[in-house]
């Protein structure tokens, strides 16, 4: 079904209705179900400053002698059109005012056609009950609710990306504007662009990185290349001239300050959500030669930023690399890295892991597990307990490396003897638990039989048009 107008179609199905242009009025091209002609009013609307706006999409008309409503608020007019179709649509199919827009698989269909021979969609898939499932199957059924309930939602983490892609690209043209100021000068005539690019990139770290970042977390960390070591006073110079980039070609509400004390620079995204990132400058000139000092350069500047802060994140850089690297193509890894990283939060003795010990342990667990490759995330959450329970870390034990420094250091060397034996201990009490079926307990939610009732109570209010 096709409502036809001067300022172009909208076009209703099963599962979507798309708006082109702006009018008041439109006319039906007529169905079954429709009458040849009737009006339908539509009015989009803006409120609030340009940092802050929202768009509201109203959408009115009369069927069969009833009175269809639907307003909906979102922060672009595409998305604002798309909720308030999408409500009318589902309301349209609830009545039978119109069919499904379904076909079989391999089998083409204009998304614009309001249904195919009058099939209908299949029914949702039905939660499974508690008691038909076997022990292993609940465990993974708690770890894909725990997951579900832990990660960030999509819109949060399209926000964040895209304002990471903001960044990195208006570094670039700043790398770029100071490379071809240091072109025009007469001492580097005939020098490569290497030599001479002041800025010369910028990498995620931390948790973003590892795809660890839990819901409600907004604060990121990136670590910000220079070719010489930084000083403080290019913290101030790029923070500006970030500033001034960022203003002038994004319209979202930027703010960047530099932070002399932690040797960086603070981005964040004022508009909802508000996201921060910290810029860590840092050098591969700062990092220590052979005999542990750090070589002085003709370069050096006076203001230079501590080379600690430089060297720490240089740790980080190589840790996101490493991970990158070794642990996104186990199955499994990210999903157990985010739970174990969700217990350390909640359970005092696990907050004495950092990220990157999370990281490690996760990896090494599941890379030398001889029943690789474990497709399950409960059975991955067995695997790292079982190496911690049988002592990997306590003095005495195997250890373990770190993979990201020069010589054999042990990665858990900042931990004491107490903080190891709680960790093992730990360790053990969560093996016995999930022995026993509860593994709900370690993942800190409630019993499944209890969070399948709550699930199923939440997507009857959904379909019910409640929530």
């Amino acid at each position: 079904m096709k409502f036809k107008f001067s300022g172009g179609v909208i076009s209703i199905s099963g599962k979507d209705i798309e708006v082109f242009g702006k009018a008041n009025f439109f006319h039906s091209s007529g169905s079954e179900n429709f009458p040849s002609f009737f009006i339908v009013e539509y009015e989009m609307t803006d409120r609030g400053p340009p940092s802050e706006r929202i768009y509201i999409a109203e959408l009115n008309f009369e069927l069969d002698g009833k009175r269809y409503k639907a307003k909906e608020t979102a922060p672009n007019k595409k998305s604002a059109q798309k909720k308030t179709a999408l409500d009318i649509v589902v309301r349209l199919y609830k009545e039978g005012k119109i069919s499904a827009n379904v076909a079989r698989p391999g089998v083409y269909v204009d998304p614009r056609r309001p249904f195919v021979s009058g099939m209908d969609p299949d029914p949702p898939a039905e939660i499974p009950e508690y008691d038909k499932m076997s022990p292993r199957e609940r465990d993974e059924k708690c770890c894909e609710m725990k997951l579900e309930a832990i990660s960030p939602e999509t819109n949060f983490t399209n926000a964040v990306n895209l304002f990471v892609d903001h960044i990195e690209k208006s570094l670039k043209e700043l790398s770029d504007v100071y490379l071809i100021a240091e072109k025009a000068k007469e001492e580097n005539k005939g020098k490569k662009d290497e030599e001479l690019r002041k800025i010369c990139g910028i990498m995620k770290v931390g948790a973003l990185a590892g795809e660890m970042n839990l819901r409600g977390e907004n604060e990121f960390l990136a670590v910000l290349m220079m070719l010489q070591k930084p000083a403080y006073s290019d913290i101030t110079q790029i923070s500006k001239s970030l500033e001034e980039n960022m203003k002038n070609n994004y319209h979202e509400n930027y703010k960047v300050s530099g932070v002399s004390d932690l040797g960086g620079i603070e981005i964040t995204r004022n508009a909802v959500p508000k996201v921060t990132v910290f810029l860590a400058l840092s050098s591969v000139k700062s990092r220590p030669g052979l005999d542990g000092e750090v070589k002085l350069e003709p370069t050096d500047k006076v203001d230079m930023i501590p080379t600690d802060m430089c060297i720490r994140a240089l740790a980080d850089l190589r840790r996101a690399k490493w991970f990158n690297q070794n642990g996104k193509h186990i199955s499994t890894c990210l999903k157990v890295s985010r739970l174990i990283r969700d217990m350390s939060m909640r359970i005092g003795t696990w907050q004495i892991l950092s990220d990157w010990h999370i990281q490690l342990i996760v990896q090494k667990a599941l890379e030398s597990d001889s029943r690789k490759p474990r497709q399950k995330v409960s059975e991955s959450i067995w695997r790292f307990f079982s190496v911690l329970a049988g002592g990997l870390i306590l003095p005495g034990g195997e250890g373990l490396l770190d993979p990201c420094e020069r010589d054999g250091v042990d990665s858990l060397r900042d931990l004491s003897e107490q903080d190891r034996e709680d960790i093992t201990t730990s360790s053990q009490h969560a093996l016995r638990l999930c022995g026993f079926g509860q593994i709900h307990k370690v993942l800190g939610m409630p019993p499944l039989e209890d969070a399948l009732k709550e699930a199923e109570i939440k997507a009857k209010k959904i379909s019910e048009g409640k929530m």
